[in-house]
């Protein structure tokens, strides 16, 4: 597809149906591992604005502009994708903001409703992966009218708790030492769990969860997971805001010294003992 993709005037040219015939030769190939993906909702094609996506190894250099451009827009996402058991397109968003449900809703129904592919978005493809194996093995023996939505929500919930799971120690162990960033008694042990937080708060993207989320919950209907997917997502949005305010602190005590460093260097973590230690 990379070499097909020639540059933006040349998709716009060729149009619509041009694009569809490249996604589906795509999606024919080896998706088991992540590929490059972009889209835009919002492309224009000369006559109209239409949804126009991108799924292959690397991104073709004359879109790198274009990219670049775009990465602000609430109608694009670029980032990577693979398929899962079932034959849907996960995707991880890296740049855009083009993640809402409506965006997705229009992408799903306006370009990849016709290569017979339903996308949604991931925190993780390997948590993901390890997520959509574990649903479709349990519900071997499940008849369901919507068996791709089952899945999906299933994964969903499953992505959910472990992103929990990733988040939770983080909020435990920092929240309340940095709740009031002025009275902070920076230690070497502080400095070393902001490092660690800092590390999982970069590695987690809970709004793209969320707003894939929320984007299911907005299509499924009768399905059981339903209420079990409501429940965690209202979870992580009640996390969301206190792992900023963490991420906001960290950052500020990360920049600190390491006190061990300085002319004047505690004697310990403890505050009263290297105050004793210093009489």
């Amino acid at each position: 597809m990379k070499a097909k993709f020639k540059s933006p005037d040349f998709l716009k040219e060729k149009g619509t149906d041009f694009n569809i015939k490249l996604l589906k030769q795509a999606v024919k190939g080896d998706l088991s591992s992540p590929l490059k993906f972009f889209y835009d909702t919002e492309f224009d094609f000369g006559e109209e604005k239409s949804p126009l996506m991108y799924i292959g190894e690397g991104v073709p250099s004359a879109w790198k502009k274009y990219i670049k451009e775009q990465k602000k827009s609430a109608s694009f996402v670029a980032g990577q994708c693979r398929l899962d058991a079932e034959g849907n397109l996960q995707l991880l968003a890296e740049l855009g903001k083009g993640q809402k449900p409506a965006v997705l809703k229009a992408l799903n129904k306006s370009l990849l409703k016709k290569c017979k592919l339903q996308a949604y978005f991931v925190d993780s493809l390997e948590e993901a992966a390890a997520g959509a194996e574990a649903v479709a093995s349990a519900s071997s023996d499940t008849v369901l009218e919507d068996n791709s939505m089952a899945l999906r929500l299933a994964a969903l919930i499953e992505n959910g708790q472990a992103l929990i799971k990733r988040i939770d120690p983080v909020i435990a162990e920092l929240e309340q030492p940095l709740a009031d960033i002025r009275s902070t008694i920076v230690t070497d042990a502080l400095i070393q769990s902001v490092q660690s937080g800092l590390k999982v708060i970069n590695s987690v993207n809970l709004s793209a969860y969320i707003a894939n989320a929320q984007a299911a919950l907005a299509e499924a209907k009768d399905e059981a997971e339903l209420q079990e997917l409501d429940k965690v997502v209202a979870e992580v949005k009640a996390k969301q805001p206190i792992l900023a305010q963490i991420a906001t602190n960290s950052a500020k005590v990360d920049k600190v010294k390491d006190p061990m460093d300085s002319d004047f260097a505690p004697i310990s973590d403890d505050p009263f003992r290297t105050f004793l230690g210093q009489l």
